[in-house]
């Protein structure tokens, strides 16, 4: 496993990003551990802060779908350029798991994407939209044997991608998410 990005609010909130170097190996899963007990042992350690672990690609739309997780079929549309632009839309009963208590979720699929995410209910107007840039991602562990996803487009084409073919190890994430919810109370 190799931990490509890291962005945390201490004490409340983290996302990790995390790519496996061995094919056919979940990292979500590997860091997660059998019933979240990898997961928990360290949430406890930091006072019960929330972990979530996502699968990193070198896609930027399908990072940043991953990175809005726990919400699903989320749309992005990347506009490359200075400003690293993307345009997100979700279902509107998934908007509040997008976007997150007081915009933490987005505000750290921020942080960990690089890119400023402009979200909003599917066919919604924009006066649901929530708009994020990002602060300076973090360094990552070990990114020099890392494979590559060569999906992504370029020549400042929008790229679209749906997160339900995306986020499918979300599962696992959910539910050691759920778990460590049971368990804290």
């Amino acid at each position: 496993m190799v931990v490509k990005e890291i962005a945390r609010e201490a004490g409340s909130r983290t996302k990790i990003a995390a790519i496996s170097t061995q094919e056919g190996v979940d990292p979500v899963g590997s860091l997660v551990g059998q019933k979240g007990v990898r997961v928990q042992a360290v949430m406890n350690e930091l006072g019960e802060e929330r972990i979530d672990i996502i699968s990193y690609s070198e896609d930027p739309a399908r990072f940043i779908a991953s990175a809005l997780s726990p919400a699903k079929e989320v749309v992005v549309r990347l506009q490359e350029g200075e400003d690293k632009l993307a345009k997100v839309q979700v279902p509107s009963m998934q908007l509040s798991l997008a976007i997150g208590k007081g915009g933490q979720n987005v505000r750290l699929a921020a942080k960990i994407t690089g890119y400023k995410i402009d979200i909003e209910g599917a066919g919604e107007g924009t006066h649901e939209a929530k708009e994020v840039v990002p602060q300076a991602p973090q360094a990552a562990v070990d990114t020099s044997s890392a494979p590559t996803d060569k999906k992504t487009k370029k020549k400042g084409k929008p790229t679209e991608v749906v997160a339900e073919e995306v986020v499918k190890t979300d599962k696992t994430e959910s539910q050691s998410e759920e778990q460590s919810d049971q368990i804290s109370g």
